[in-house]
């Protein structure tokens, strides 16, 4: 009963708030039946809210909506009534979009965003405007966040891409609103700017690596069908192994003759026998041969692999004569 006596009693004075509005000759009398009529359909929709009915959802919604519609009109002009009347009208502003995040606060994150985005357009440039969109920036600030604790790079710089949004129209607002605000809207934008070149960093890392592992495994692979091709050489390089050391270079040379130098054949002298020759000659086939030498891009993974079994088995040889 209380209830219906209640809501009855204020479309009334909703009613009248509009008259008064509509005869209103001065600037005065205008700004302060828009306030009234403001106030009054955000009590309205508050009193709906308290039912719970589902079947009232869209009422409130239009309260909510004339309710901001009405503060708009009585902004532009409020310093007409002074300004402790103009910082109780943002007062007021600020007290019905409370109103209205606490009534969409039971919707998904995603619907609550669209919802306060909707009512938010609906008022001119003001500090509440400037809060409601800094309340709607640090949701996707937070949302990012929590994915990057678990690395996911690409989906935090998503919601600090869809942070900027509404970060860049509070920040656009800021000339005239309280200096705590605009310290809370730059602080923010400090933390989104640190936070997307973190996740720069982290994806350009990522990416490296993982371009870095795709490199690697491409080259183990042509290391595992390289190897399985040099099977025959390698054989015939461990059969070569019971000759003499001089026999031993000169069949190196003649089946694999060494690439990247001028030296095609090895430095025979008439006096390999001797220990002293048999280093020289075993040196000399080991620089020819070494894998240092071997430009991959121009040699191949073939003769790289070969030139490392062949320099092995000539540095096997010098160290038994040493």
């Amino acid at each position: 009963m209380i209830f219906f006596f209640l809501f009855f009693f204020l479309q009334s004075a909703l009613g009248c708030y509009k008259k008064a509005h509509n005869w209103a000759s001065r600037d005065e009398d205008l700004v302060s039946a828009a306030k009234n009529m403001a106030t009054t359909s955000s009590r309205l929709a508050t009193l709906k809210m308290a039912t719970g009915c589902v079947s009232d959802q869209k009422v409130i919604h239009e309260y909510f909506k004339d309710a901001l519609q009405y503060f708009g009109k009585a902004f532009p002009k409020r310093n007409c009534k002074g300004q402790a009347w103009a910082k109780h009208l943002e007062k007021s502003i600020q007290d019905c979009l409370h109103e209205i995040r606490t009534w969409i606060e039971p919707k998904d994150e995603a619907d609550r965003i669209v919802a306060l985005t909707e009512y938010l357009e609906y008022l001119p440039s003001c500090g509440a405007k400037v809060e409601g969109y800094l309340y709607i920036a640090t949701i996707y600030f937070k949302k990012g966040k929590e994915v990057l604790k678990f690395d996911e790079y690409e989906n935090c710089q998503g919601y600090l891409k869809d942070c900027r949004v509404p970060l860049g129209e509070a920040e656009r607002m800021c000339d005239n609103v309280d200096p705590i605000i605009r310290l809370d809207v730059t602080a923010l934008k400090k933390n989104v700017e640190y936070h997307e070149g973190l996740v720069r960093r982290s994806i350009a890392r990522a990416r490296d690596a993982e371009a870095r592992q795709q490199r690697e495994l491409a080259e183990a692979k042509e290391k595992e069908i390289a190897i399985d091709q040099l099977k025959a050489d390698i054989k015939t390089l461990d059969l070569l192994l019971k000759l003499s050391i001089g026999d031993f270079v000169k069949q190196v040379y003649q089946l694999w003759p060494p690439k990247g130098t001028k030296e095609t054949k090895p430095s025979l002298t008439s006096s390999t026998s001797s220990s002293s020759s048999q280093k020289k000659l075993l040196i000399r086939a080991i620089s020819d041969y070494h894998p240092d030498k071997v430009d991959k891009s121009v040699h191949g993974i073939k003769w790289q692999l070969l030139s490392c079994e062949i320099t092995k088995c000539l540095s096997m040889r010098l160290a038994k004569i040493k």
